[in-house]
């Protein structure tokens, strides 16, 4: 019986292989990147980078960019252009100008592409100042394929450094996390290359602020992400004056330190009140310092840890009070207040709201566990 079975298994698995969609890569141009503006009776203007894998182009990269309702028009609009299949397999990045942002949002464009099968879970969204078309069209020195180099800027300082991870697959479920907001990273084309030049702040999916890369740090820790990276605290000499060998040569002292571990607690102390304690514990070796101090005195160490612990609890509520000014909440104190109070049925907008109303109290500790090189 088995045998009779045998053809009729061949035939089928034939017919199932010849349904297959087979992409010849010299026939192909690869998308590795695109990006959207906004343009004019409220339509989009769509651009694709593509590389070419055919060793015979010379140029291995092409930007082609359209105008038309939605991003999936405009992307049919740049393949008619194309003497070669547009293919998404290869997308890496996806750019959005602040100015659509800012007025229209961006929900419905990162939706069209989490919804394409052939775009990876690993795709990461960012912001760009101006336009994403200019930045894209420009031919950088040290990137040859802007979209790859990007795409690897944007992992790496997201793994190792204070940048928040923003791809698409993350930017879909804060979007619909109540209680948490998303961040996305901003690019801007600095002379002759692109850099991170802030954190965007996002309501819903609109753009509502932007706040430094270093702020990303507390966004992180708040967020679960792992992180060990270096922060420059900058200190008052006068303070550390008791400490100091010799007379400082700035009104102000640099202390590098690296985050070894750390822990981020927020807890609701009044419910009526909208009352926050947000606590940060941080262990962390003294890496640097610029002006010389007397480590042989047992109680530096713990002054300078105490100085640092203050001047980070400046910034995080420097961080805070930017967040509620604009109504968003990028650390999830909307997830801790669900989690807290029984039944309180809480919407997005309900908590947009509420956060004018929010009162939070921060308090960072960092204890040296360890001391490096001392300038």
């Amino acid at each position: 019986m088995k045998y009779r079975l045998l053809p009729l298994l061949l035939s089928i698995s034939l017919c199932t292989t010849g349904c297959l969609r087979t992409n010849i890569l010299e026939q192909t141009g690869l998308i590795v990147m695109v990006g959207f503006d906004k343009a004019a009776d409220d339509q989009i203007q769509g651009t694709s980078l593509l590389y070419q894998i055919d060793p015979r182009a010379k140029e291995k990269t092409q930007v082609i960019t359209s105008v038309a309702a939605s991003s999936k028009g405009s992307r049919d609009l740049n393949n008619l252009g194309m003497a070669k299949r547009m293919v998404s397999g290869q997308l890496r990045v996806a750019l959005y100008s602040d100015e659509l942002v800012r007025q229209t949002g961006m929900l419905e464009l990162a939706d069209t592409l989490s919804r394409d099968a052939n775009v990876g879970r690993m795709l990461y969204v960012a912001i760009c100042k101006g336009k994403a078309l200019d930045l894209m069209s420009f031919r950088y020195p040290e990137a040859s394929n802007l979209g790859t180099f990007l795409y690897q800027d944007l992992k790496q300082n997201a793994k190792n450094g204070t940048l928040p991870s923003s791809t698409l697959h993350e930017f879909i479920r804060d979007y619909y996390e109540i209680g948490r907001d998303p961040v996305l990273p901003i690019l801007e084309k600095e002379e002759r290359k692109v850099v991170i030049s802030g954190i965007a702040l996002m309501r819903n999916d609109l753009m509502v602020g932007e706040v430094s890369p270093r702020s990303g740090y507390y966004i992180k820790v708040f967020r679960d992400q792992s992180i060990a990276t270096n922060l420059e605290v900058r200190l008052k000499s006068s303070e550390l004056q008791p400490m100091l060998k010799t007379k400082p040569k700035k009104a102000q002292t640099a202390v590098v330190i690296t985050t070894l571990k750390q822990h981020g607690k927020i807890k609701l102390t009044d419910p009526k009140k909208l009352n926050f304690d947000i606590s940060l514990k941080i262990n962390a070796e003294m890496l640097e310092i610029s002006e010389q101090v007397d480590l042989s005195n047992p109680e530096t160490e713990p002054r300078i840890a105490q100085l640092v612990s203050r001047q980070l609890t400046r910034e995080l509520q420097q961080l805070l009070d930017r967040c509620i000014a604009k109504q968003t909440d990028p650390i999830g104190l909307g997830e801790v207040y669900r989690a807290s109070v029984r039944h309180s049925l809480l919407n997005r907008g309900q908590w947009h709201r509420m956060l004018s109303n929010v009162h939070v109290t921060p308090h960072v500790d960092v204890t040296f566990v360890r001391s490096g090189v001392v300038e």
